[in-house]
């Protein structure tokens, strides 16, 4: 103990303030571990749920499938032959030839068909209807009822053996003799059915062969007799040399065209650049076409010598002198003629192109005309060799179809065969069903997986306060510390000190609160403290005397001070007579008389005195006021115990005169939600909140849901449960 008070009274080695477990967070730890642990804790709080649901679902998942009834399976084997066997050397009428996984499949499904059930379905009643349907038929249930198809469809399985043509045909039947015989059933109608496919396709075929050899003689009559016509109305024979003629002719109108052409674009481009001349603001007689023009390079250059003249004659005379009036008339005179000369030239190329432009489009039509009557005579030409060509096509088809109408027909008188049995089946000695190692995997799969959701779903519905996200996030309050000294009922301080001695992590934790809160700036110099909680049973009052008593250990006057006057009888009562009540209620005694040191707590005790229904009217009165300020006055830290938020508002009767408040929460004992709004209250009153204690938990639970406030025992040397020396505690020396 002396050991534990010098670390409680020294912060600097690390045992006692709380600081050296970290504040307000979960420390260094991995958080992904952290959370897997606390789902397995989770786990581990409701295991005996998760034994009870799989013991009682796998039992009965057993048991059903034990007593179903026992089923033999028989099975059969063919090979689906790449190409079927035929005794003819013709081509067949379809090609069935499996060449890739795509045909496999296709046959495979062709042997699923409802065809071959119904075929199977026949045998059936025919051989054994009254055994076959015996196992499937319920008592009073009549035969019609029941569909030998359907039964069929259910029990019968096609096993399409990997990288093979194999193919098993499986059937499952409560008798083992029945079982064999329908396998062997369905390998039989299945040749069956390939047989008559075979006959029916040979059979269309032929058919359609005789419908197509109709219609392809018909056609050949008639070419011939269209070319004998379109003999007679175009005279076929002298195409040839009228061809001949026209092409020649074409070639001359086509040079002619081109040389028109060039003659248009010539002046097509002189007008494009006199045009763009225009546009850019520039003189168009700057143009060689127009500037090569006689009469326009003559002007050009008596418009250049005028100029020269007046320049020269500007030196001798000014403007109005009749020199240079006669000089500039007669430049104005000769820009003006220059003017009119290059307006024609532009009337005379805009008449030259107009002129290349008819021509041209005379040569146009022309060659078009031309051109068109060669197309004419190449169209009769070609349109006589496609009859003709239709004609050799149209015989040789027609000869085609007769012949493969000789070549089916061979075929159909030939045998053939697509699929050929490998193995028959043979009657099964021992039933697949029940599988008593597979019936139990099923049933501990089953009873596992309902039990596994069913506590997940227990888990992810429990929304009581656990974690420190939860206190501190949700519920927006700061951690003190943790405490787990809900042990069952509050019965006396005795209690309080045993729970210290058999666990010392509570000393320690005390140790942390207590410096925490004579550390804080907010709660380091108040003197009264009330404690509480949302609902009953979160250890309050062990909080609230484990705290007054922690102060005092600390070396300051404490006292704890029981308001909860609803509770039925006060634990911590020395003697009647003595508490709150007795002395608000009786002017003659002095706190002195009502007062009591708890030998076990180690400091001073005001008892409730006595059981009250409405003890808000004491809080109002006076001499309860006066108390308080004496209170005061002859101790360093008061502690008052109040009943639930929840339930009563004497703890906001009594924040009046206190200076904060500590609220406690029992871990996984309240409603998130519910303390959330308490939380809220208290925080809308205006008393600070120092801070929140989570009461009740286990060092495991401590560990997973609170890191930063856990150590293990060993890290309190000597003193941890199992050691051969004395236990830690907070209240023993």
């Amino acid at each position: 103990m002396e050991d534990l008070n010098s670390k409680a009274n020294n912060p600097s080695q690390g045992g006692g303030y709380g600081y050296g477990y970290g504040y307000g967070g979960y420390g260094g730890g991995n958080q992904n571990d952290l959370q897997i642990k606390k789902y397995i804790e989770a786990f581990r709080e409701r295991i005996w749920i998760f034994v009870g649901i799989f013991a009682v679902v796998s039992l009965a998942v057993f048991v059903f499938l034990k007593l179903q009834q026992p089923l033999y399976k028989a099975q059969a084997s063919l090979q689906i032959l790449r190409q079927e066997e035929s005794s003819t050397q013709f081509d067949k009428v379809s090609d069935d030839a499996i060449r890739s996984v795509e045909d496999i499949n296709t046959q495979v499904k062709i042997l699923e068909s409802v065809r071959v059930i119904e075929g199977v379905g026949q045998r059936v009643r025919t051989e054994m209807k009254e055994a076959f349907l015996a196992p499937y038929r319920e008592e009073d249930q009549e035969e019609d009822e029941l569909s030998v198809e359907a039964i069929l469809f259910e029990n019968r399985k096609i096993i399409p053996a990997r990288l093979s043509l194999l193919v098993a045909i499986e059937y499952v039947h409560p008798k083992p003799e029945i079982a064999a015989r329908v396998a062997n059933m369905f390998t039989e109608e299945v040749a069956v059915m390939y047989g008559q496919v075979r006959n029916d396709s040979v059979s269309r075929a032929v058919e359609d062969l005789r419908e197509q050899a109709e219609i392809q003689r018909r056609k050949v009559e008639n070419i011939e007799k269209q070319l004998i016509d379109f003999k007679e109305e175009n005279n076929t024979i002298s195409l040839d040399q009228r061809l001949d003629i026209d092409q020649q002719e074409m070639i001359s109108l086509s040079s002619l065209q081109t040389q028109k052409e060039e003659i248009y674009e010539q002046y097509k481009a002189e007008w494009d650049l006199l045009q763009r001349t225009k546009e850019a603001g520039r003189d168009i007689h700057e143009l060689p076409f127009i500037s090569n023009v006689p009469r326009v390079s003559q002007l050009l250059a008596t418009a250049a010598s005028s100029r020269v003249e007046i320049a020269q004659l500007t030196k001798r005379y000014r403007h109005l002198h009749p020199v240079m009036i006669q000089a500039t008339e007669s430049l104005e005179a000769s820009e003006k003629e220059l003017a009119d000369a290059i307006a024609g030239e532009v009337l005379i190329l805009q008449n030259q192109l107009e002129l290349a432009k008819n021509n041209l489009d005379k040569a146009a039509i022309r060659v078009e005309i031309k051109k068109d009557e060669i197309m004419n005579l190449q169209r009769l030409e070609s349109l006589y060799a496609s009859k003709q060509r239709d004609l050799e096509v149209n015989q040789n088809l027609y000869q085609y179809f007769y012949n493969r109408i000789q070549e089916t027909e061979s075929q159909n008188k030939g045998g053939s065969q697509k699929v050929r049995v490998i193995d028959n089946a043979e009657i099964p000695l021992e039933p697949f069903k029940p599988n008593n190692l597979l019936n139990l995997a099923i049933a501990l799969f089953a009873g596992g997986g309902l039990s596994i959701g069913v506590v997940v779903v227990l888990i992810l519905l429990d929304d009581r306060v656990k974690s420190i996200v939860d206190v501190e996030s949700k519920m927006g309050l700061p951690m003190l510390g943790v405490l787990s000294f809900l042990r069952g009922k509050f019965g006396s301080a005795q209690q309080i000190v045993k729970s210290s001695d058999e666990d010392p992590q509570n000393s320690e934790s005390l140790n942390s609160i207590v410096a925490t809160l004579k550390l804080q700036p907010e709660s380091k110099d108040s003197k009264v403290v009330l404690i509480a909680s949302t609902i009953s049973n979160e250890g309050k009052s062990y909080v609230s005397a484990a705290i007054a008593s922690a102060f005092h250990r600390y070396g300051e006057k404490a006292i704890l001070v029981n308001c909860d006057f609803r509770a039925k009888g006060d634990k911590l009562i020395k003697e009647p007579g003595m508490g709150v009540e007795p002395y608000i209620t009786d002017t003659n005694k002095t706190l002195d008389d009502v007062i009591y040191t708890n030998q076990e707590l180690g400091c001073d005790v005001f008892a409730t005195g006595s059981f009250h229904w409405q003890p808000y009217q004491m809080y109002g009165m006076p001499r309860f006021k006066e108390m308080m300020d004496q209170l005061r006055e002859r101790y360093d830290r008061i502690i008052i115990d109040t009943p639930p938020t929840h339930l009563f508002g004497d703890a906001f009767s009594l924040l009046q005169f206190c200076d904060g408040i500590i609220y406690v929460v029992g871990f996984g004992r309240v409603r998130l939600k519910l303390a959330t709004k308490m939380a809220e209250k208290m925080k809308e009153s205006g008393t600070p909140v120092f801070g929140t204690v989570v009461n009740g938990i286990k060092n495991s639970q401590a560990k997973l849901y609170y890191p930063s406030y856990y150590q293990p025992a060993e890290a309190y040397g000597d003193y941890y449960p199992g050691s051969s020396k004395k236990k830690a505690s907070l209240f023993k020396k």
